[in-house]
């Protein structure tokens, strides 16, 4: 697999005709990770969950078309933590790309789908630096860190350095291996004072290590459509404009396209990497939001 053929919801999917059947029962809303908060994405502390290994929901991207005398354009629209509807700014780098993943038929057979106590189907698959280690195994990577004992993947992520809107500066942050697992070091720019899902307080100017884990993928039997559980990433803007008449042109779609869509899949080096703690927690808390939406 050289290249993972990605996009993200649109309208349609999300509330239209079309509207996903595992949307239906899950909701739209998305948690996202400590990547995210790390990368400057916003953080909406009253949506806050106290569960092992789950992170403050954060705005999520997607796309709707909009339809002129010439034809068709598309403009950024995005769900907020509450699952609302929402329209930001185009230059906005605090939202997260929630990615949905396009797998040929043949690779699809390949897949474990499960599916939860409340019809959830789900899988693991490819994977992603999600959530910082505790303050022990971060002090301890830090150290072989600076003394030159971690080995490299020879992997990179690539991420936005800069979190002001007329900013954009990609960078790469290597993938190294140690103990049987991998991890990027993440320099804090921004989010000082935040929580991370273990309830640490970041620190700006520190670096934390990122444990590289599966990535968790929502089900969607009818279409075959993979959308992944959490936001992944953020710190990208939609682009400068706010029009385009192809959404490849934008930033956004040139950057899932051109970045995203390949650091998803594994390195060559094999992890031990454990399944997410807190992922039936984090099931549970969605799917009683959902049905308390039902109720009102």
């Amino acid at each position: 697999m050289s290249k993972l053929d990605l996009t993200l919801l649109n309208t349609e999917q999300i509330c239209g005709s079309s509207r996903l059947e595992i949307l239906k029962r899950y909701g739209i809303s998305a948690m996202g990770t400590d990547l995210i908060t790390l990368l400057g994405g916003f953080i909406d502390e009253k949506s806050h969950v106290s569960v092992p290994s789950i992170a403050n929901t954060c705005g999520s991207y997607w796309l709707s078309p909009v339809v002129y005398d010439n034809g068709e354009r598309y403009s950024l629209y995005s769900i907020s933590p509450e699952g609302n509807l929402d329209l930001p700014i185009e230059t906005n780098c605090k939202l997260m790309i929630r990615p949905v993943l396009h797998l040929p038929l043949e690779e699809l057979k390949k897949l474990k789908i499960e599916k939860n106590d409340w019809d959830i189907t789900y899988t693991y698959f490819l994977e992603y630096p999600q959530f910082v280690v505790d303050k022990e195994k971060n002090d301890l990577l830090e150290e072989k860190y600076q003394q030159g004992d971690l080995v490299s993947t020879g992997k990179e992520y690539t991420f936005n350095e800069y979190f002001q809107c007329g900013y954009f500066n990609l960078s790469k942050c290597p993938e190294y291996f140690y103990d049987k697992e991998k991890y990027v070091r993440v320099w804090i720019l921004a989010n000082g004072g935040c929580e991370l899902s273990r309830g640490e307080k970041l620190e700006c100017g520190k670096p934390y290590f990122v444990k590289v884990s599966p990535i968790k993928w929502l089900y969607d039997e009818p279409t075959g459509l993979l959308i992944s559980e959490r936001g992944l990433v953020s710190g990208v803007r939609f682009d400068m404009g706010p029009m385009f008449e192809s959404v490849e042109d934008s930033e956004l779609s040139q950057y899932i396209s051109n970045f995203l869509a390949y650091e998803m899949i594994p390195s060559e080096t094999k992890s031990s990497s454990a399944i997410l703690d807190g992922d039936e927690e984090l099931q549970k808390v969605m799917f009683k939001r959902l049905q308390s939406k039902r109720r009102m």
